[in-house]
């Protein structure tokens, strides 16, 4: 009895300690990876997510996905290429790169090494746009990861190279950041005021001296504060292609804010429904939708002005609201049923796992370590309770 409870808990631990992340891909197909540390799915387009029934979810093949147990798990869409890299998606193999082909719905794992300084574990990452390179955030200095046109694994090993030190202080820094124009925005960064933002120029490779301040269009300027971002794509061929906009999810729940980078000015939109106090949400965008999983599994999506977007279009997706977010049918914690138009979906082992993790089990991603802690308390009195008082103690 007690091996069998000790393996179910090693089951829950890394459910609840897994974080999973959404993307689209180039067609703007919305997939949720790493849910309960094991399920893929893909989930469609989003003008299809306001039927009735919700919307017609598809397992994907997870032949070398990863679990999505790493501390610092971030997904990225490589819009020429549709593929969609997921980096620290697997805490025994935190070098190891995802590739998701989202052509053929297949994974490969490429290798990568990095400077003795680097800590792919703790880095902010984002990937460029036309040149998709990764750069991220390592301590005190910036790194590069060319990606060049991959869509699945090659033979070798890609290297992070250092590129410079930022023109800032990053001494507590727990950098936010984000992509648009060819540009990597420094958001929250030591001594800036709300409303401004330190810029890493990619294509000359150099840190902008000034600050950048932004104006409202409506609504407030983005607090100074840590939070979640996301971009806003461009179609392929519309000028510029690269995102031009990005959103800004803040710790403090005040809003959306979308940063406009070209008129460096903001406007906000509600912020969506699960709120940083609840846990940590993943986030994704396309042309025109915003879109958050909730650390209870439920999706909400908000449609936001963009040239492809029609008012028809915007009407029909709006269907169960919260302060302009819709709630996509589908909840995804709890495993598939036959009536949830699941094509294929089972549970690894064939077991019903339907736990729904607690709200606290994640917090933001710069809390991510809070995880264990707060679910080893879990345990152990799910082992209480279970034991007949008999409290065991298992570590993560």
């Amino acid at each position: 009895m007690l091996a069998g409870l000790v393996a179910n808990l090693v089951i829950l631990a890394a459910s609840a300690t897994a974080l999973p992340c959404i993307s689209f891909d180039s067609k703007w197909n919305l997939y949720a990876f790493g849910i309960q540390g094991q399920y893929n799915w893909a989930l469609g387009k989003a003008d299809d997510w306001s039927n009735a029934s919700g919307p017609k979810v598809t397992a994907l093949n997870s032949t070398n996905a990863p679990p999505m147990n790493g501390n610092n798990t971030q997904c990225f869409l490589a819009q020429f290429f549709n593929a969609i890299y997921v980096l620290d998606g697997d805490s025994s193999k935190p070098n190891a790169l995802h590739i998701f082909n989202a052509n053929s719905k297949t994974w490969s794992i490429q290798s990568t090494s990095a400077p003795d300084r680097f800590d792919i574990t703790s880095a902010e990452v984002i990937l460029d746009h036309d040149t998709n390179v990764f750069f991220a955030l390592s301590g005190d200095n910036l790194y590069q990861l060319n990606m060049s046109d991959q869509v699945s694994a090659k033979s070798g090993t890609l290297k992070w190279q250092g590129v410079d030190k930022p023109n800032f202080k990053t001494d507590g820094y727990d950098p936010v950041m984000a992509i648009a124009d060819n540009h990597v925005f420094f958001l929250n960064v030591p001594g800036n005021k709300a409303g401004e933002a330190n810029i890493f120029v990619i294509h000359f490779a150099y840190f902008q001296p000034e600050v950048q301040t932004f104006k409202a269009k409506s609504g407030s300027v983005f607090p100074a504060t840590g939070g979640e971002t996301t971009s806003i794509w461009q179609a392929v061929g519309t000028a510029p292609s690269s995102q031009k906009s990005f959103a800004f999810f803040p710790d403090d729940g005040s809003a959306t804010y979308i940063v406009n980078v070209l008129s460096n000015t903001t406007s906000t939109v509600p912020f969506p429904p699960a709120t940083p106090s609840s846990g940590y949400s993943a986030y994704a965008g396309s042309l025109d939708t915003l879109v958050q999983l909730t650390p209870s599994g439920e999706l909400y999506y908000h449609t936001i002005p963009s040239s492809k977007s029609s008012k028809s279009t915007k009407s029909k997706r709006q269907s169960t609201s919260s302060g302009g977010w819709s709630k996509i049918k589908n909840r995804l914690w709890t495993e598939p049923s036959a009536s949830s138009q699941i094509a294929t979906a089972t549970a690894k082992g064939g077991s019903n796992n339907t736990l729904q993790p607690t709200a606290a089990a994640t917090e933001s991603r710069g809390s991510k370590n809070a995880v264990v802690v707060k679910e080893f308390g879990l345990l152990a009195a799910l082992c209480t309770s279970l034991l007949g008082g008999i409290t065991v103690m298992v570590p993560l």
